[in-house]
């Protein structure tokens, strides 16, 4: 799956030229709707790397992402965050879900290879 890019801002136009254009429609609302079916607790879990001290909640300090800058080949990073056995059954076919959105984009073939993995 990597390296990949996928970024667009906006991610809507609502006027214009492209009036009405919207892109990853999918991704957003499969994410939505997995973080919707969060307890709170689960939901602190899924955010407990965020820097609440920072301008803007969530945000992370540069620091956080030179750990994996170029030429860090074999850096093993921690494992933070709500883990999918932590979920009810529900909650991992969401999951589930969300992740095929984003396998989906590979070749047909290849991405039942990597859903198969996951």
């Amino acid at each position: 799956m990597t390296p990949m890019f996928m970024g667009a801002e906006p991610t809507h136009a609502p006027f214009g030229k492209y009036a009405g254009t919207r892109v990853f429609e999918a991704e957003e609302l499969a994410a939505l709707s997995f973080v919707r079916g969060l307890t709170n607790d689960q939901a602190v879990l899924l955010r407990s790397n965020e820097r609440t001290d920072l301008p803007h909640a969530g945000w992370r300090t540069p620091e956080d992402h030179v750990q994996a800058q170029a030429f860090s080949d074999n850096l093993v990073l921690a494992c933070e965050g709500l883990r999918a056995h932590q979920l009810t059954r529900n909650q991992q076919q969401e999951l589930l879900g969300l992740i095929e959105v984003y396998v989906g984009r590979m070749r047909p073939g290849h991405d039942r290879v990597r859903m198969a993995e996951v």
